[in-house]
């Protein structure tokens, strides 16, 4: 590119490229040559340094991601914890008050609000009653005086007998069993194989 004649010229230099500007009095005019200054190309990426950062962002998302499923389960599984505890005690008061349980959450003195309400039926474990909240499944236990939640892949039971310390198990997920283990300590072994984990809280 040849230089301009005028008065001033300024040649700067951005990425490699050549700007030339030239300023007459109050005008000013500007020429753009995208010729590399003294042969230096303009800086990138290659397809190389790209596919490894790739690379390296999918080994990461490939370990923290199981951990942070593990976290977001369990801290699910600890919210809820305390709604459990709250029917049992309203349990309680029930059956002070009228000698039994019931498998009907609206009889209780507990306001818990649910998307739907099961049918009450008699099952190996004596009468229940199935509730949803959310993508959660509760199960109220009259014979048991127990309530069960399955939610994040696992199982929490919790008993009136003491409403301060609840069971975690899971059927299949290996997440399952890893929210299990945050949550609290193996204790046995069910009747079906399944690991129980003590959860105090």
């Amino acid at each position: 590119m040849k230089k301009p004649k005028d008065i001033s010229t300024e040649v700067l230099y951005r990425s490699g490229v050549n700007l030339a500007m030239s300023c007459q009095g109050n005008s000013a005019k500007r020429w753009v040559s995208t010729q590399p200054i003294n042969g230096i190309a303009s800086m990138g990426f290659t397809l190389i340094e790209l596919l490894v950062v790739v690379l390296i962002i999918g080994i990461l998302a490939a370990v923290a991601l199981p951990q942070y499923q593990v976290a977001v389960g369990k801290s699910r599984v600890l919210s809820f914890l305390p709604i459990m505890r709250s029917i049992l005690n309203a349990q309680e008061i029930y059956h002070m008050a009228n000698g039994t349980y019931t498998s009907d959450i609206d009889e209780l003195d507990i306001k818990i609000a649910y998307d739907s309400k099961g049918e009450q039926h008699i099952s190996p474990w004596g009468e229940q009653r199935v509730y949803t909240i959310g993508d959660t499944t509760l199960t109220l236990y009259r014979d048991q005086h127990a309530v069960v939640a399955a939610l994040a892949g696992v199982v929490i039971n919790m008993y009136v007998t003491n409403a301060a310390y609840a069971e975690c198990y899971t059927k299949s997920a290996q997440r399952g069993e890893k929210i299990c283990k945050s949550l609290g300590t193996f204790s046995r072994e069910s009747s079906n194989g399944y690991n129980l984990y003590s959860v105090h809280f």
